[in-house]
């Protein structure tokens, strides 16, 4: 290990990697968001563990030319899948900051600063969400940990059910696979769970009043719905405020996964979309994801934070003399993990530099772009829109790949090698293939989005021309 004598070593490493992390974020894009490995070009690093040291200005360039290569950046201008997450550098730099002086929120009592600043940051972000006053919570490793943390919450809050009636939880059939997880983990049987069907990708509220009745008259006992606010594959927000209201005549605990679309509420354009958002008992939003933070950020915001405690406190005689009894501010007693990291200090710093003006502003532009993309497929022959804009997804195809899953697969896995080259998933929208493009990276430009669509529509139509007709031509016949 690295000790007091070696502080020449130590500085000279801390300098590599800080040109590193800058060069990343304010040089210019490389001409892809990167290239998809073989398991050859890995091989190397199956090799026993050293025994020995190895120099640290051997092991960094090992890093920055056999690992770093081979991967799809997320944060790349012409990355447009899954939800990117362009990270801040002074986000970065924070994280650096509270890693490196191994800082933890475990509890008050050893750890009042970062405690503090995890609670008034989630107080923040409460409030920048149109959450009432008084709403909080606890920060996570992201939206899974939030949602599994919040049917936790509902299933102790609502108070234990008779032992003769079954507790039911509602979701959409879009919502996110992590929900389904969250309530298999936490013993909740498929009979438990109704996965309700959606119109348009969005909860139909006359659905879930059935639903509640059926389970009702079955001598079941309803206890939560999970609404969402930005599906993943098509970034559709279900219809809170109507919700909400299901929620509030059957005594539900009402939950939103705004895992990517909560943060629309930040922007002066996205903040409509959300209307119900204020109304629910728990939010789960991710900054990781459309608030521009390293990965590893989730947050789960609730009406009255001190629910958290309620569920999470398990005293101990080691721990007592630390608690910090009938405060809430015990954070390692608010949630899944004790020992915890400093997460929240990410997000407090680059507010804290940058105002959450800046994030309104950056939020706004993943909508006009995406506005954009949507009124170039409209404009352009041969394009199709499917869905959006909706938040910052657009879902559209090409009719030369007509309804062929694999013709929209080979042009995803040539779009990476053009120049600039682009990364553009295929997904599937009522059946039907398509591309998704989600433009929630500030750094995007018109013209990222425009060359995409040149890329797109020259390999679409040379697909055509190769094979003599459209792909899966013979199934739309």
């Amino acid at each position: 290990m690295i000790g007091r004598d070696d502080a020449g070593e130590l500085r000279r490493l801390a300098h590599a990697v800080a040109d590193l992390v800058v060069d990343h974020h304010l040089g210019p894009a490389t001409s892809s968001p990167g290239r998809r490995a073989r398991p050859e070009d890995l091989a190397w690093l199956d090799e026993p563990a050293p025994r020995g040291p190895t120099p640290a200005d051997v092991v960094l360039p090992q890093v920055v030319d056999g690992i770093l290569p081979h991967l799809v950046k997320a944060d790349h201008p012409r990355s447009f899948a899954g939800v990117p997450g362009p990270a801040d550098p002074v986000a970065a730099l924070a994280d650096a900051v509270a890693t490196g002086l191994n800082l933890t929120t475990v509890n008050w009592a050893l750890a009042a600063g970062p405690s503090q600043v995890e609670l008034v940051t989630a107080r923040w972000l409460a409030a920048a969400l149109g959450m009432p006053a008084g709403s909080g919570g606890v920060f996570t490793s992201g939206g899974s940990v939030a949602n599994l943390t919040a049917v936790a919450v509902a299933r102790d809050r609502l108070g234990p059910p008779p032992h003769d009636r079954v507790p039911v939880v509602y979701l959409g059939e879009q919502a996110h696979p992590g929900v389904g997880r969250a309530l298999r983990v936490l013993g909740f049987a498929p009979a438990q769970t109704r996965v309700l069907p959606c119109d348009d990708d969005r909860l139909v509220p006359d659905a879930v009043r059935a639903a509640v009745d059926a389970d009702r008259a079955a001598g079941r006992r309803p206890l939560m719905l999970v609404a969402t606010a930005g599906t993943t594959n098509t970034g559709t927000v279900d219809p809170l405020a109507e919700l909400a209201r299901v929620c509030r005549d059957e005594g539900l605990w009402f939950h939103v996964d705004g895992a990517f679309g909560a943060a629309a509420a930040l922007g002066s354009t996205g903040s409509p979309l959300l209307d119900g958002l204020s109304e629910a008992d728990s939010v789960a939003v991710d900054p990781h994801k459309w608030m521009f933070q390293p990965f590893g950020l989730g947050c789960l915001l609730l009406r009255d934070p001190g629910a958290l405690a309620e569920t999470f406190h398990l005293g101990s005689d080691y721990l007592a003399a630390m608690h910090d009894p009938g405060q809430s501010r015990d954070l390692g007693a608010s949630g899944i993990e004790y020992t915890r990291p400093f997460r929240a200090f990410r997000l407090w710093f680059s507010i804290k530099v940058h105002g959450l003006d800046a994030v309104r502003d950056a939020v706004d532009r993943g909508l006009a772009l995406a506005s954009h993309l949507a009124a170039e497929v409209r404009r352009r022959p041969g394009f199709e829109l499917l869905t959006g804009p909706r938040l910052a997804v657009v879902c559209f195809t090409h009719r030369a790949a007509g309804r062929d899953a694999p013709a929209h697969r080979r042009i995803s896995d040539l779009l990476l090698d053009q120049s600039p080259g682009s990364l553009l998933l295929p997904t599937l929208v009522a059946g039907r293939p398509c591309f998704r493009a989600c433009t929630t990276n500030p750094r995007t430009t018109e013209q990222d989005l425009d060359t995409l669509l040149d890329h797109v529509d020259r390999l679409a139509v040379a697909g055509l021309a190769g094979h003599g007709g459209p792909s899966g031509s013979r199934e739309e016949r």
